[in-house]
Order: structure tokens, then C-alpha cells, then sequence
């Protein structure tokens, strides 16, 4: 969740001149400590990623129980970043993981592609513009987003 919230601070900052985060292990550490911030098996909590977000200079809010991905493409077509929350899996066990879209476009064939950034990735050259379909997005997802602008 933290490597998803300073990818999208540098990219507001390099993009409309915010605020430049601190480095992504301070970020880590200080947060991971900070009861506000991170619950030990609950994981991020999203109102401390808006309120960060905030105190880089960018308006920011949370969406729970979203309906669909109107409110996400939208953002996405004023050229933001989103935040959205989906489930990982891994043989029994379901737990809960952070991406950051970045875009998305129609496929030859009619279907609506997505590009994201993962911030699990073991190859730093593999984790960014990443892609999958509409339908994937909304099979994992959590009907939960982070949305920023400035």
C-alpha cells in the first residue's frame, strides 16, 4: 500500500510540482509504527494515504461500496492515478492488496484494457504498465479506491 501511495506523490510531484515524498523506506518505517497508519492483520488504512496525500498538496479522498469503475475511469481520463484496493490469492488463502491504475484503453477487440502498476513486483523493470481487462479488475477488485488530484 505505501509503495502504491509514493509512486502516485512522485508522480503528482515530477507531473504538477507537489510536494516530493520522503524515501520509500522512511515512509514504510515511520508509518508501519504509527497506529493510524498500519493495524497488524488488517494491514493499510486508507484515510492515512488521504490525509498524506493532503500534506503533499493534493486533494485526495476514499470510495467504499463503489458500484462500478465510472468514478475511477473518470479520474483516469483527467490523467490521475487511482488507488484501488483487490484481493490476492494464493491456494486458500485470500488477502488484500493495493494497485495503482494508470490508464486504460479499448482492445481491438472491444474490450476495455487497464494499466497498472504493481508495487509486489520482484522486478522493478516488470512492475510498471502492467495489463489486464475490465472484467479481471472487477473480479478482484474491492469496490474500494484512493483518488487524487490537484
Amino acid at each position: 500500500g505505501m509503495t502504491c501511495l509514493y509512486m502516485v506523490l512522485e508522480f503528482f510531484s515530477k507531473e504538477k510540482g507537489t510536494t516530493k515524498p520522503k524515501n520509500l523506506e522512511v515512509m514504510i518505517v515511520e508509518a508501519r509504527h504509527n497506529p493510524k497508519a498500519y493495524l497488524e492483520n488488517v494491514g493499510w488504512i486508507h484515510d492515512f494515504f488521504v490525509n498524506l496525500a493532503i500534506e503533499h498538496g493534493l486533494h485526495s479522498f476514499r470510495k467504499e461500496k463503489l458500484e462500478d469503475l465510472n468514478l475511477v475511469k473518470s479520474y483516469l481520463d483527467m490523467g490521475f492515478p487511482v488507488i484501488i484496493s483487490v484481493e490476492r490469492r494464493c491456494l486458500s488463502v485470500i488477502s488484500y492488496h493495493m494497485v495503482v491504475l494508470t490508464g486504460y484503453e479499448a482492445s481491438d477487440g472491444g474490450k476495455t484494457i487497464f494499466t497498472y502498476n504493481e508495487p509486489a513486483s520482484l522486478e522493478p523493470e516488470k512492475a510498471e504498465h502492467r495489463k489486464c481487462t475490465e472484467e479481471e479488475v472487477l473480479h478482484f477488485w474491492r469496490k474500494k479506491a484512493i483518488f487524487f488530484h490537484v
